[in-house]
């Protein structure tokens, strides 16, 4: 019988989601040293692989300047951002800064503390109500219209567009609600919304599972709602808003059927026992 010889350490990262900023804006508060030093070798790496242009065959092809520059200032960044969060999730861990469990249910969510930095192992789901709004997208614009008359193309089209402005975050780019659980599909729920700006690898392979390494936002209490659609994207929500826009959503559910991305009510809005995180790593 064969015999397996696991890694004594785990040190590649496969990584489909890094919030940089979050991780940069932490490293620098309390070890903004380390920064420089990541910047200074990196530069430094990406210079000296630029040096003497491209050999080919014995003779030097210099790219433009502009054109090098530009992809010098990528691999730095690129470089930074990936050093950074080594640096930053080593020295979170050696203070024993993160919190960690191998078994997700009601007990364990109690224990959370709002400002927790956890990592755990999640099967991630992207919510349907997302897949249903790209789905309703890419069908008004199919170049197969199933026989839609223009005016009824036309506002097929007017409501893909509203419903896109529903998964954009106040940024511009598209938040992207996604379940984090840990060993159920129930309740309780660990819920996050990823920004487009810091996925590394799109959405093709995200629902799998990954090591997630994410900070409590919010424990919801038995009288909170959090609607999974915001209107009013620059402010708090309100009661009002929250049952709107499920309302309004709940008229979507026939559609939902028929493009085969169903959701439940509770897909609407996040009430106790949910917990919203908010996403740092999702990574391999």
């Amino acid at each position: 019988m064969g015999k397996y010889q696991k890694p004594k350490k785990n040190l590649h990262r496969e990584f489909v989601y890094l919030n940089h900023d979050t991780v940069l804006n932490s490293l620098s508060a309390f070890e903004a040293g380390r920064i420089d030093e990541i910047l200074e070798k990196t530069t430094e790496a990406s210079e000296g692989s630029f040096d003497g242009g491209i050999g080919f065959k014995g003779a030097k092809v210099g790219g433009a300047k502009k054109k090098q520059g530009s992809v010098q200032e990528e691999l730095v960044k690129t470089r930074t951002r990936f050093s950074s969060f080594e640096a930053w999730f080593q020295r979170l861990s050696e203070e024993g800064a993160i919190g960690t469990f191998d078994e997700w249910d009601m007990g364990v969510r109690d224990e959370l503390s709002v400002g927790d930095t956890i990592h755990f192992v999640a099967d991630v789901r992207v919510s349907p109500l997302f897949k249903l709004v790209t789905a309703f997208s890419a069908f008004t614009q199919s170049p197969q219209t199933f026989g839609l008359r223009n005016q009824e193309l036309a506002e097929l089209k007017r409501q893909a567009k509203m419903m896109e402005g529903w998964i954009a975050g106040t940024d511009g780019n598209r938040s992207i609600a996604v379940y984090l659980n840990g060993n159920s599909l129930g309740r309780p729920r660990i819920v996050a919304r990823l920004s487009s700006e810091y996925l590394v690898s799109g959405l093709g392979n995200i629902e799998e599972r990954y090591q997630v390494v994410a900070q409590v936002r919010s424990i919801l209490r038995p009288e909170d709602k959090e609607s999974l659609v915001r209107i009013l994207k620059d402010a708090p929500p309100v009661p009002l808003e929250v049952d709107t826009v499920t309302e309004a959503m709940k008229h979507m559910q026939e559609a939902a059927v028929h493009l085969q991305v169903p959701f439940e009510d509770d897909d609407l809005v996040f009430t106790h026992p949910d917990v919203i995180a908010h996403p740092i790593a999702i990574f391999k």
